[in-house]
């Protein structure tokens, strides 16, 4: 029996609530409204408009010290503008005049460069004007910060929307399969996967599919690569676009491993890094064949805006080779993520850290890896500046909920060909498994799974 390290997991759903039918709904929208403000959102129309491990190692200059703490009314000052631009930028987006409107979004995003709310806006006004390039960057965007399921459940369905445009129906049946497990029986959704899967030759029938979903092995995004250059050229020409924002940013990925396991250097992660800003970067696990070199999608990225308000940061634990299965030796990276992110003019912040697994393998017939599967999950909500909250700049803000944090411990063991998952300890009410719950991880619920499932390794005849 192999026992990896004891994790822990807390959740919780309080994230920075967006307002725009784009991304959530009204009631959640009140939290961040102002008075008199413009509520309902231009999109209105079918598509729904967010050893000790060391930090990772980067090529590139970006912000690796927490920023700067803003003043209170500073803070307040900055929101009020946040909000008077969002909803301008609304405003235009309804009269259909997306230019205008689209500037105004970004004017918002260099307030706080992670609002939900203003990414979705930004990706509805570009699907709505043609742009779908500028449509999939800011919509991903918004994914990567999104908490609430109903929100979480439309940005998926916009980005499936936008890859049907691009006339890339794989990826919209995902992402509508995807949108159905967030918002279980919309109808919307559900008619439009349907007609769908009808007309593709490959994809599958609906229903099945989301029955197995843990047991969804990480996609591969090419293989019998001849070595790490071509695993890097592919990673930029194909994922580049999910970690910058305006067309034409580049990135870099150089062809040198991170946790390989020692002197093995046949399999490990490449990192992919944006060269605008904000800084973004995700690590992408590789592995060696006969045949050449298999790589995967991400199953991590760091989101840095370089200005107070959000700062992540990347942990990469050290791999080792282990016997999990019958045949041959199976690849165990650890990866760990850090992030804080203050809700400038609502007084709060919030905290998240998790950790996960993935397991990777090869035989004769190729490589499988796991997805990163979250053994430790922490968020918190608190209020920011106690003493201003009762007198100062921020009386009156209702902070309804918060503080609080759910969330769970849960223990890993591998045996027999298997993966036993325990929760140990349990808080809030947590009860949350599935996939974009910690995203790009995946949450199991407690019970035994085959490796060779949840690796996607062949079945034998």
């Amino acid at each position: 029996m192999r026992r990896l390290w004891p994790m822990g997991l807390i959740l919780l759903f309080a994230c920075k609530p967006g307002d725009g039918e784009a991304t959530t709904d009204e009631k959640v929208a009140t939290r961040e409204a102002t008075p008199g403000a413009d509520a309902k959102s231009g999109a209105d129309a079918k598509p729904e408009p967010a050893s000790t491990p060391e930090p990772a190692s980067t090529p590139e200059a970006k912000p690796k010290s927490e920023p700067a703490k803003p003043k209170p009314d500073e803070a307040l000052e900055l929101r009020r503008e946040l909000l008077a631009l969002l909803n301008e930028g609304r405003k235009l987006t309804k009269q259909e005049q997306y230019g205008p409107a689209m500037a105004k979004y970004r004017e918002a995003l260099a307030i706080d460069a992670s609002d939900v709310a203003v990414l979705g806006e930004l990706g509805w006004a570009a699907y709505r004007s043609g742009d779908l390039e500028l449509a999939h960057r800011t919509t991903v965007g918004a994914l990567k910060f999104v908490r609430e399921d109903k929100q979480r459940g439309m940005l998926l369905y916009n980005l499936g929307r936008v890859e049907e445009d691009r006339n890339n129906a794989p990826a919209a049946i995902t992402h509508y399969r995807d949108s159905l497990a967030a918002r279980p029986g919309n109808a919307t959704v559900q008619a439009r996967l349907d007609a769908l899967v009808a007309a593709s030759t490959t994809a599958q029938p609906a229903a099945p599919i989301i029955a197995e979903d843990m047991y969804r092995p990480l996609e591969t995004l090419g293989i019998k690569l001849a070595d790490l250059s071509a695993a890097c050229k592919l990673l930029v020409a194909t994922r580049c676009e999910d970690y910058t924002m305006e067309e034409g940013e580049s990135c870099t990925c150089e062809p040198q491993l991170l946790a390989a396991p020692g002197a093995d250097q046949s399999w490990g992660l490449l990192s992919l890094h944006s060269e605008g800003m904000p800084s973004q970067a995700a690590w992408f696990p590789v592995v060696q064949t006969d045949a050449g070199w298999t790589a995967f999608v991400e199953v991590l990225y760091e989101y840095n805006p370089g200005a107070f308000g959000v700062f992540e940061e990347v942990v990469i634990g050290e791999s080792t080779i282990e016997p999990l299965l019958a045949k041959g030796s199976q690849l165990v990276m650890h990866v760990r993520k850090d992030r804080m992110d203050r809700d400038m003019g609502l007084n709060e912040i919030e905290f998240e850290n998790y950790a996960a697994t993935v397991v990777c393998a090869r035989d004769e017939l190729g490589a499988y890896c796991t997805r990163a599967l979250v053994e430790e999950y922490r968020y918190s909500r608190e209020i920011e500046f106690e003493d201003e909250d009762a007198d100062g700049e921020f009386a009156g803000i209702d902070h309804d909920g918060v503080p609080t944090s759910q969330g769970l411990v849960a223990s890993f063991e591998f045996d027999e060909g298997g993966l036993s998952i325990t929760w140990t300890k349990v808080e809030g009410g947590y009860d949350r498994t599935g996939p974009n719950v910690v995203v790009p991880g995946w949450v199991l619920a407690a019970g035994r799974y085959p490796l060779t499932k949840l690796l996607g390794l062949p079945v034998a005849p």
